[in-house]
């Protein structure tokens, strides 16, 4: 059969025209099956490299997360021995306040101060007393918003902050919210105000803490100024004393 005789029929009805037909559709699918498995193939390396990527930047994170809060409790290695004296300052609008005193465990034994009259507060777990009139009456840590007495939270705060320098640290209105004692009704007005925490660190513990909370009221008329000053010494060398309410 030469070219000028070819016709359509012949694929279907000639044997050699027919097994060429055949042979030409196999070729054509095998080329087809090829290039959908090379796509395939490279999708699936593409989803496995992101996939890895997100892995390892969650692992990094994580690693760097759980380092940040290693450090941290090591700053605060001698803090959480609650063995040791100390002094809070309080600068609340335009006055200061002084907690002076020691701490054995859950004991407290401190003078509160305004610079004018000056208080006993005894303390033993959950129980809180505040000597007046020559007694002692139960009363509740003396603190603005925010519980500094409670190493934990001073801990979580701190975890909850960005480093911007060696001993510096700043904290949003948002997050710090989070940490305000639930007697209080604060409502935040700007979410994104920064408040700052600096570290005085010896010896690679933390001896002082210098906390400035006043953006967290930028929309309180009443609170124009919180500053909170702790300060630790004599870790580890305070005795035991009794509590005598």
């Amino acid at each position: 059969m030469n070219n000028n005789d070819f016709n359509y029929s012949s694929l279907v009805f000639d044997k050699k025209y027919r097994s060429r037909l055949i042979l030409a559709i196999y070729i054509i699918i095998f080329v087809i099956l090829i290039i959908f498995l090379r796509l395939n193939i490279k999708n699936t390396d593409n989803y496995s490299e992101s996939n890895n990527e997100i892995l390892n930047n969650e692992i990094v994170d994580n690693d760097n997360e759980e380092n940040e809060n290693l450090y941290i409790k090591s700053l605060f290695s001698y803090i959480d021995l609650n063995n040791y004296n100390f002094e809070f300052k309080i600068y609340y609008n335009d006055n200061i306040y002084v907690s002076s005193g020691k701490r054995f465990n859950r004991k407290y034994d401190f003078n509160l101060t305004d610079g004018s009259s000056t208080v006993n507060y005894l303390v033993s777990g959950e129980l809180v007393k505040i000597k007046q009139n020559e007694s002692y009456t139960v009363s509740m840590l003396p603190y603005f918003y925010i519980n500094h007495f409670d190493n934990e939270i001073l801990k979580e705060i701190l975890a909850s902050s960005r480093q911007i320098s060696e001993n510096s640290y700043e904290i949003t209105n948002g997050i710090l919210s989070s940490f305000v004692d639930s007697n209080y009704n604060l409502i935040v007005g700007d979410d994104e105000l920064l408040n700052t925490i600096e570290l005085d660190i010896k010896n690679n513990i933390i001896v002082g803490i210098n906390m400035d909370f006043t953006n967290l009221f930028n929309d309180y008329d009443e609170v124009s100024l919180l500053k909170i000053s702790l300060n630790y010494s004599d870790f580890g060398l305070v005795d035991d004393f009794d509590v005598n309410f």
